[in-house]
């Protein structure tokens, strides 16, 4: 088709491709568009893009050629396939009474939205390398694995011992970071902390500083 539908031929092609999914799951022709199977994270990126169009005609079908698909119809052909396996029914025994799993959606919009979080991240420090600068000396990354073993409840002399520092400077060290990540409108700051947290976890080296 490729072509972008408006009015009654919008609607009339939205009443066939309903009608389409009037079947058994099991007689459903999959289509996964530019996907496998396995994709279905990816896919759900792809549709939060195309529904932030808010049903505007040109600009979804312009999305949907940008990301892979033939035109809107194909994208909800492709979507109607994620749902033959990813969703649920909601009372009907045809395909097209199927929903997304609340549960599986639920998890999925989190982990979209962690991605994107870490995606602006790693622009911000790409577009300012000093966004990340070292406070005294200690990078984020070291910063979080301090926080991350006083969390593991190690006795604060204990670490501070390990790594040469005193008393006096981590005071002004953690002070610092903290202020820092709390103002840091890109969030950059918070996700490597996170991730140095994450990592000291499964290991109790001192990370080296990044040159």
């Amino acid at each position: 088709m490729n072509q972008i539908l408006t009015g009654e031929t919008r609607m009339r092609v939205v009443e066939q491709e309903l009608a389409r999914a009037d079947v058994h799951p099991l007689d459903w022709q999959d289509d996964f568009g530019p996907f496998k199977f396995s994709q279905f994270n990816e896919f759900m990126a792809h549709l939060r893009v195309i529904d932030a169009a808010g049903g505007e005609p040109a600009r979804e079908h312009e999305l949907c050629v940008q990301l892979g698909y033939r035109d809107t119809v194909h994208f909800r052909r492709v979507q109607t396939t994620f749902l033959k396996y990813f969703g649920k029914s909601s009372g009907g025994d045809t395909l097209r009474s199927f929903v997304w799993d609340d549960a599986m959606s639920r998890m999925e919009i989190t982990a979209l939205e962690q991605r994107e979080r870490e995606q602006n991240a790693r622009a911000a420090l790409a577009a300012d390398p000093a966004l990340a600068a070292p406070e005294e000396g200690l990078t984020i990354r070291q910063y979080g694995w301090i926080v991350a073993q006083l969390a593991g409840r190690r006795a604060l002399p204990q670490v501070l011992g390990e790594i040469g520092l005193d008393a006096g400077n981590w005071e002004r060290v953690n002070a610092a970071w903290r202020r820092r990540i709390m103002a840091d409108a890109t969030g950059a700051l918070k996700v490597l902390c996170t991730e140095a947290f994450t990592a000291a976890q499964a290991s109790t080296m001192f990370p080296a500083r990044e040159e």
